[in-house]
């Protein structure tokens, strides 16, 4: 399962790998649903639907299906609460770069500062790299009220320059 999520993650990388990155996480999902019968080392244990709905939203955010990712990533942060932080605040920076991706600027705002709450005594510097891209993007938004003082409040995460 693993290896076929990964997989996807990659093609949605490269040009024009969407229909590919789909019958990959597509693979992903039945393994999912029908293991080999072989136990599931520990290191794989994390791998479960929520994972591969949040890989499945990943990729469509990179393919561009912004809207797609948004329900996706919305349905798969409802079984995260707070006490997996750093993992939610990881997952919500893509549901904030989809909001931007999909135009919603106050939604996309909204969220990094929701990870930014997530994310503040997390000892992982991942959910802040990814904070520092949404807040880039953000940056070409200064109107937007809820993302004026987004980074006076994230004092570690420095913006960075716009992905694209």
């Amino acid at each position: 399962m693993l290896l076929h999520e990964r997989r996807a993650w990659a093609i949605a990388h490269s040009a024009g790998g969407q229909d590919e990155a789909r019958r990959a996480l597509d693979r992903a999902a039945v393994a999912l649903e029908e293991p080999d019968g072989g136990p599931v080392p520990d290191w794989a244990a994390w791998v479960d639907h929520a994972e591969l709905q949040i890989m499945t939203g990943r990729c469509l955010t990179r393919a561009g299906q912004s809207l797609q990712a948004i329900a996706i990533l919305r349905g798969a942060l409802d079984r995260f609460d707070e006490t997996q932080a750093r993992d939610k605040a990881l997952y919500m920076s893509w549901l904030a770069e989809a909001y931007l991706d999909a135009g919603e600027i106050d939604a996309a705002a909204e969220t990094a500062v929701q990870v930014l709450a997530l994310s503040a005594d997390v000892a992982s510097v991942r959910p802040a790299e990814r904070l520092n891209s949404v807040l880039g993007r953000l940056a070409h938004y200064p109107a937007t009220a809820a993302a004026v003082n987004l980074p006076d409040r994230a004092p570690h995460a420095t913006p960075g320059p716009s992905p694209g």
